[in-house]
């Protein structure tokens, strides 16, 4: 199946330890063992929670583990933090919602804030239509909220280029603004 799992993850008061991490690319893939020492931070309420590295990736851990992040993240000394969620922005076009003038104006705004330009966000959601479609269409999509877990997923079942995307994709959710 190409739509990616999360499995559970072990997270200890020294390392998370990935198994069978569904990205290829991810820097965990190979090395499973991440060590808190290069953890930058961590987004707990972030669906799925995130850990963002010293070195520029982005890893989920499964919804459930929500809490044990955010205690071992403590523990560890990594901060709990918000970003805005540039992905979500920019995908909302794809979401099962509507959205009135005001509300895209103030989604262009917050992306500007994250150094994303609005003819950037209009050339991205345009590359990144059909993936999406697809992904949509299969069901596989949560309709109320997109972010870039599912944008990966996207690409992993169109058969795209996924090495090249998932870089990419991570370097522009990396310019969200800490909240």
């Amino acid at each position: 199946m190409l739509f990616a799992l999360l499995s559970q993850a072990r997270i200890t008061d020294e390392y998370i330890e990935f198994h069978s991490y569904p990205f290829e690319p991810a820097s965990v893939s190979e090395i499973r063992l991440l060590p808190w020492l290069v953890v930058e931070h961590v987004l707990p309420d972030a669906t799925p929670p995130e850990v963002h590295t010293r070195y520029g990736d982005i890893l989920f851990v499964h919804t459930s583990q929500r809490e044990t992040l955010r205690a071992a993240a403590a523990e560890a000394g990594v901060p709990c933090v918000r970003r805005t969620d540039v992905w979500r922005l920019i995908l909302e076009p794809f979401a099962d919602v509507t959205f009135d003038h005001a509300h895209q104006e103030a989604t262009f705004a917050a992306l500007a804030a994250s150094g994303v330009s609005r003819q950037e966000c209009l050339e991205l959601r345009q590359h990144v239509a059909l993936a999406l479609a697809v992904y949509n269409t299969g069901g596989l999509g949560e309709w109320a909220r997109l972010g870039l877990y599912d944008l990966l997923n996207a690409y992993r079942l169109a058969g795209k280029d996924f090495r090249g995307v998932y870089h990419e994709s991570v370097a522009i959710a990396r310019r969200g603004a800490l909240l």
